[in-house]
């Protein structure tokens, strides 16, 4: 399920944001995350406590739109929608399928509606088997799609999701 969760995520995620032509390289992520880690702390305990599965921001014709599911009252979009800002985030997804358990941030995209890249945050608190890699800006792409991760500290992880 979160192999078609991610791949929607990415579909979505390249059709609805202002994708560039590059990704931000993997130590300014992590300089971002550093600086701003208390809120994406925070963001992930409102996901976990409130059982949300996804928010989303979505760049419309009228301004930014945030959704989530389920649907938080007022004041809490409000609060969610200010810290995906701050941080700059475009979806936050919550995985609690197959024993992992684990919040998603998208932060970096590039490409088109059916092929591209991204780069997020991962928490996983509590854990799952995660393929790591020293290095996400130096992956080699050996098949169509993948996903690899990369970790920054204990339960925090980089990742990188290609589909070509």
């Amino acid at each position: 399920m979160i192999k078609d969760l991610s791949l929607f995520g990415v579909l979505l995620f390249s059709l609805i944001s202002c994708s560039s032509d590059r990704l931000e390289p993997d130590d300014e992520i992590i300089k971002r995350f550093i600086k701003d880690r208390s809120s994406y702390e925070e963001l992930a305990d409102i996901v976990i406590d409130k059982k949300l599965t996804e928010v989303r921001k979505i760049k419309t014709s009228e301004g930014l739109v945030f959704t989530s599911h389920p649907t938080l009252p007022p004041d809490d979009i409000l609060h969610v929608k200010n810290l995906m800002n701050n941080l700059d985030i475009k979806v936050v997804l919550h995985d609690v399928t197959k024993g992992e358990e684990k919040v998603e941030y998208y932060v970096s995209s590039a490409g088109f509606v059916f092929g591209g890249e991204l780069k997020g945050i991962v928490y996983s608190y509590k854990g799952f088997p995660l393929s790591v890699v020293k290095s996400l800006d130096k992956i080699e792409k050996s098949n169509k799609k993948g996903r690899f991760y990369s970790e920054i500290e204990p339960k925090w992880y980089l990742f990188y999701e290609f589909d070509d």
